[in-house]
């Protein structure tokens, strides 16, 4: 039950990131959250080192009456950057996002190879949305993660640990 428990928590960060704040100072987290996160990440990755991490699989898209299936590959490092591919065949797409310390901004280039940017909300997870254990410590170290502890609640009947994550944009005016 611990270990599920502590899974669960890391998953729930993963998907925890919407709110966005523009900021000149570096946000504090809660010592318990930080605890929190770092235990998840441990148990994710085996206690293992990551640097980068590169995932394959398949993917389905569905647009519409559109339903596509094909391969997806996915890469992010601790930096913060990410690059997701997936070949649908007659679609093809290929996303990156930028670094945590680098200006905030994703791309996305289809079929014609070009990189066309998209909207900077689109970009406000963080890069390895898919394996958070790889980005959350690293952005929070580096000042781009504040993260708060809400406290135990349950969730669909599982005791569960609440924590809030706020991706910040340091020195960038709040519009």
């Amino acid at each position: 039950m611990k270990r599920a428990l502590v899974l669960f928590c890391c998953i729930s960060v993963g998907t925890l990131q919407a709110e966005t704040v523009a900021t000149a100072a570096v946000p504090i987290s809660d010592p318990v959250a930080v605890a929190l996160v770092t235990r998840s990440v441990s148990a994710l990755t085996s206690g293992n080192r990551l640097d980068d991490l590169e995932l394959k699989g398949t993917a389905d898209w569905h647009a519409g009456s559109d339903s596509l299936r094909g391969p997806v590959n996915l890469q992010a490092s601790t930096s913060g950057r990410s690059k997701v591919r997936m070949d649908f065949g007659s679609r093809v797409s290929t996303e990156f996002s930028s670094g945590d310390n680098e200006e905030p901004g994703c791309t996305l280039a289809a079929a014609d190879n070009v990189a066309h940017p998209i909207s900077l909300h689109n970009c406000w997870a963080l890069g390895a949305w898919f394996f958070p254990a790889l980005s959350v410590i690293p952005a929070q170290q580096r000042g781009n993660v504040a993260m708060t502890y809400v406290g135990r609640e349950t969730s669909n009947e599982l005791l569960v640990e609440h924590l809030r994550l706020q991706k910040v944009f340091l020195g960038k005016p709040s519009n």
